[in-house]
C-alpha cells in the first residue's frame, strides 16, 4: 500500500508540475508519451511479470525452479524488448506523425530502448520478490522508481522543458533496477542465463499474453482517444479529457489493491452457489460504495480541486466531472462482477467483453465528439460503462446458473 500512495503523490506531482509549467496542451503531450512508453513497458516487461510472480510463487523453495523461470521470463522479456525497440527507432517518423504533436529529439527516441531494457529488469526482480513475499524489498524498489522519476522529470522538465521531462520519464527506471538488481543477489545467489521455455511450460506464455492484452488495451484506447481529440479539436481539449482520467487514479490504485488481496481470494474459495451470490454482492457494494463516497466528495470540491491538482486554466473541465465520475461508480462495479468471473478462470471471457467495451468507448467518442464537441469524448466514458457493466452482469448471471459453483 505504501508504494501505491508513493505511486499516486509521485503521478499527482508530475501532472501539477506539467500543468503549471505546459498547460492543458503540454498535459495532453506528456500524457501521450506516458501511454506509449507504459505501452512498451506493458509488453515487454509488465505481462511476464505475472507469470514469474505465479512460477516462482507455486516453486516455492526450490531454487532450480524458481531459477528456470526467471530464466525463462528474462529470455520472453529479452525477445520482446528487442521487438519493440526496433518498432520504436524505425517507426519514430510514423509515430510522431500519428500520436505525437511535436518532434521530439533523436536523443528521446533512440535512449527509450536502454529504457525498455531497465524497465523488463525492474519488473522480473519486482515479481521475483512479490512472489516470494519479500514485501519491503519490493515496496522499496517501487519507491525508489517512483521518488526517481519525478525526481528527475522536474530536474529535466526545468533545465529542457517539456523534451527534458519526458526525458526523465525514461531515466527513473535505472536507479531503482541498480538497487533491485543488488537486492536481489542477495536473495538468489544462483548464476542466470536466458533461457527459452520449453513447450511444457507454454502456462508462462499464456499468462503473459493474457496480462498483455489487459495492460495494453487500455493505453492504446487512451492513446486513439487523446489523438482523436487532438486532430478534431485542439491539444487543449485533449489535455482537459487528460485532467479528467487523472482524477479517476486517486481511487483506481487503492481498489486494485482491494480486489486482488481481499476480494478476489474470497470469491475464488465460495464453492456453494448462495456464498458466492452474497460476496460478489458484498463486494459490489463495497467497491461501488467507496467509489461512490469518493465521487460524492470530489464533486462537491471539484472546482478547488481541479486548481489545486493542475491549474486554474483546467476549470473549464470542471462541468463535465459527474458524468466522468458516474462512469467511475460503474467501472468499479463491473469490476466486482468482473473478478467474480476471474474467480471461475473466465479470463478470455472477460478479455472478449473488454474488448468490446474498447471498441465500443472509442467509437463513441468519435461518433459524440464528431456530432457535438469535445464534450462527447466525456459523455461516452459513462454510456459505454452502463453497456459494460450489463454484458458483464449477464455473463455473471450466465455462469451463475448455466454452471456448478466448485473451486477447482
Amino acid at each position: 500500500m505504501l508504494q501505491s500512495a508513493v505511486k499516486v503523490v509521485g503521478n499527482f506531482t508530475m501532472g501539477k508540475l506539467v500543468a503549471l509549467w505546459f498547460g492543458p496542451a503540454g498535459l495532453a503531450m506528456v500524457g501521450q508519451f506516458q501511454n506509449l512508453f507504459f505501452l512498451q513497458q506493458s509488453a515487454t516487461g509488465g505481462a511476464v511479470q505475472n507469470g514469474v510472480i505465479q512460477g516462482v510463487a507455486h516453486s516455492e523453495s526450490d531454487h532450480d525452479q524458481q531459477r528456470l523461470v526467471i530464466e525463462s521470463g528474462a529470455a520472453i522479456t529479452f525477445v520482446l524488448t528487442l521487438l519493440f525497440s526496433g518498432i520504436w527507432i524505425f517507426g519514430s517518423v510514423w509515430i510522431q506523425g500519428h500520436w505525437l504533436a511535436n518532434d521530439f529529439p533523436p536523443l528521446v527516441y533512440y535512449f527509450l530502448p536502454v529504457s525498455l531494457i531497465f524497465s523488463s529488469v525492474f519488473f522480473l526482480v519486482s515479481g521475483y520478490f512479490s512472489a516470494l513475499k519479500n514485501y519491503q524489498s519490493n515496496a522499496w524498489i517501487n519507491i525508489i522508481q517512483s521518488v526517481a522519476t519525478v525526481a528527475l522529470f522536474a530536474l529535466l522538465g526545468k533545465i529542457w522543458g517539456i523534451y527534458g521531462a519526458c526525458f526523465g520519464l525514461l531515466l527513473g527506471q535505472i536507479p531503482a533496477v541498480l538497487w533491485g538488481f543488488r537486492a536481489f543477489k542477495k536473495f538468489f545467489s544462483v548464476r542466470l542465463s536466458l533461457r527459452w521455455p520449453k513447450k511444457q511450460e507454454n502456462g508462462m506464455w499464456n499468462f503473459a499474453l493474457l496480462a498483455l492484452y489487459s495492460a495494453i488495451a487500455t493505453q492504446l484506447n487512451q492513446l486513439l482517444i487523446r489523438t482523436h481529440l487532438t486532430d478534431q479539436f485542439s491539444e487543449v481539449q485533449a489535455g482537459y479529457w487528460e485532467a479528467l482520467q487523472r482524477i479517476s487514479n486517486l481511487w483506481v490504485p487503492v481498489v486494485s489493491v482491494l480486489f486482488t488481496s481481499l476480494f478476489l481470494p474470497r470469491l475464488t474459495q465460495r464453492k456453494l452457489r448462495s456464498e458466492f451470490m452474497k460476496d460478489t454482492f458484498l463486494t459490489v457494494l463495497a467497491a461501488g460504495g467507496l467509489v461512490f463516497l469518493f465521487s460524492v466528495t470530489v464533486f462537491g470540491i471539484k472546482e478547488w480541486l481541479m486548481e489545486w491538482l493542475f491549474s486554474k486554466e483546467f476549470t473549464s473541465a470542471k462541468d463535465m466531472m459527474g458524468l466522468h465520475l458516474m462512469g467511475d461508480v460503474l467501472k468499479a462495479m463491473t469490476w466486482s462482477f468482473a473478478y467474480a468471473l476471474l474467480s471461475r478462470k473466465k479470463s478470455i471471457a472477460l478479455l472478449v467483453i473488454d474488448l468490446l467495451f474498447n471498441v465500443l468507448y472509442y467509437g463513441l467518442v468519435v461518433f459524440l465528439s464528431n456530432h457535438g464537441d469535445w464534450t462527447g469524448a466525456i459523455l461516452a466514458y459513462p454510456l459505454a460503462m452502463v453497456v459494460n457493466f450489463c454484458v458483464t452482469v449477464g455473463f455473471w448471471a450466465v455462469i451463475l446458473t448455466k454452471q456448478p459453483i466448485s473451486h477447482e
